[in-house]
């Protein structure tokens, strides 16, 4: 334990009662946000986790005179930023829905607004993929990925002048909304659109080192690619032979149970051990 430790807890407990309260002063409001711009950017495993508890509160507590949506956002994305920047610990994700009003607000300011907001989106994005446990997976399919706001944030972020990280983490995310992306009766954008999202998430495998979970990842969105209508012709040629992957990695579905019980054992004692844990899908365990 960090020799911090109690003077963060002090800390958090000060601007957790700030940002919960339901009378704040704008000083009041306008010094917490000065003490997170000061604490948010320490890699602590203890400012991590407090700031991931500290981001639910900020993003459950109503607006206000003195705590306008401006600064409610100004104190989502510090929070996140806590949390969810630096790849020793990703604290595990409880509830997703703070996360996903979260991710839509800023892939609506960066695609509508034009507004460059990688870091919150990257974020959040992180949070989703890597730190997903099966409650928060199966609370994950409650949600629409078809949406437009959703799909343009998506496509967003694959492009290919965006920062590796931020299409990394894009990659494991559309393992999670895939089948409801590849699976649908009706086309979800444009063919021109599903071309150019062809041909960035190609670009981005190409430009992740292709690790076991990668490679898994990587196969089950084409598989989904393959198996739709709309998708199958969008596909890049070269990318036919990732395929190559369904031989290569290997069927543990043997060991599946057992992998999944040292994951959760993991969580229960060491969550966010560095290269340790991240989010269960089916077998899959991503590498942060």
């Amino acid at each position: 334990m960090s020799r911090r430790s109690p003077q963060i807890t002090r800390i958090y407990d000060k601007l957790t009662a700030t940002f919960g309260s339901a009378n704040p002063t704008t000083e009041e409001i306008d010094c917490a946000l000065v003490a997170m711009e000061l604490i948010a950017p320490l890699c602590e495993d203890d400012i991590a986790q407090k700031s991931y508890q500290l981001f639910r509160v900020v993003m459950q507590t109503p607006v206000s005179s003195a705590y306008s949506p401006e600064k409610k956002w100004e104190a989502s994305r510090l929070t996140m930023h806590g949390t969810y920047e630096w790849d020793k610990f990703l604290p595990w994700v409880e509830d997703p829905q703070d996360i996903l009003t979260f991710l839509d607000h800023h892939f609506d300011l960066a695609t509508r607004g034009g507004q460059n907001h990688d870091e919150p989106i990257q974020n959040a994005l992180r949070a989703l993929a890597y730190a997903s446990g099966p409650v928060t997976i199966e609370a994950l399919k409650r949600f629409d990925p078809t949406e437009p706001p959703f799909v343009r944030g998506i496509c967003y972020v694959f492009q290919n002048d965006k920062p590796f990280q931020l299409r990394k983490a894009a990659l494991f995310l559309l393992l999670l909304i895939g089948d409801r992306w590849f699976n649908t009766p009706h086309l979800i954008m444009e063919p021109d659109q599903m071309r150019s999202l062809c041909v960035d998430w190609a670009s981005a495998v190409d430009g992740i080192e292709h690790t076991y979970d990668v490679q898994k990842a990587t196969l089950a969105v084409l598989f989904g690619m393959v198996n739709s209508s709309h998708w199958r012709s969008h596909i890049i040629t070269e990318k036919w032979k990732l395929l190559e992957y369904f031989t290569s990695v290997p069927d543990d579905s043997a060991s599946q149970e057992v992998h999944r019980q040292s994951v959760t054992d993991g969580r229960d004692h060491e969550r966010g051990k560095p290269g340790g844990y991240g989010s269960l899908v089916g077998d899959l365990v991503v590498e942060v």
